[in-house]
């Protein structure tokens, strides 16, 4: 009894250990997968080839600019917007989407403040949930307070020949920043000269 009780011991020993490593592949293939569906599904949130096909058809800035602007606003829930275009490193804006003050934005030089920060590193910013009151939008209803913010740079041949700005109510979806990059790029393979 005794050698067989070892023997089933260790039969039982090596059953377990077999198993074990069966679920450890299986967990992690089910996570590898798990993981690429939510990256598909993200990334099938933001359609380029539709935002381009809206904007690469300008030969100017303010009706690019336009056309952009409402390009994005139909696949996010754009409050606001704001498209410059850069002329010798001074930023103008050149289009808005719902922009509602008595002045026009201020231009500015590259390096200044936050969209001149992001022109110069031609990296784009994402601000979520920014502190109360610091973006209003103002409607026939009154004011509504914004909370995400996008600079994103227009980049062609890598310098950046112009910039977006976009604010929302809702975070940005992952689709949208995991291909901001491409975004970015194809804009500004689009961009008027």
């Amino acid at each position: 009894i005794g050698m067989m009780g070892t023997k089933i011991t260790s039969i039982y020993m090596k059953a377990e250990e077999e198993h074990a490593a069966v679920s450890q592949i299986t967990d992690d293939q089910y996570e590898k997968e798990v993981d690429q569906k939510m990256k598909e599904t993200a990334d099938s949130g933001f359609d380029l080839k539709a935002l381009l096909d809206k904007t690469g058809k300008n030969s100017d800035w303010k009706s690019f600019g336009d056309a952009l602007l409402y390009a994005f606003s139909k696949q996010m829930d754009v409050a606001v917007g704001i498209v410059f275009q850069n002329t010798d490193d001074v930023f103008s804006p050149t289009a808005t989407f719902a922009y509602y003050n008595d002045e026009m934005p201020q231009s500015f030089k590259i390096g200044e403040g936050l969209s001149g920060q992001v022109a110069k590193d031609r990296k784009p910013m994402f601000l979520n949930d920014l502190p109360s009151k610091s973006l209003m939008i103002v409607s026939g209803l009154g004011q509504i307070e914004v909370n995400n913010l996008a600079i994103i740079p227009i980049l062609k041949d890598d310098n950046a020949v112009g910039l977006i700005e976009i604010a929302t109510f809702k975070p940005f979806e992952n689709g949208f920043v995991n291909k901001i990059d491409e975004i970015s790029n194809a804009i500004g393979g689009v961009a008027p000269l």
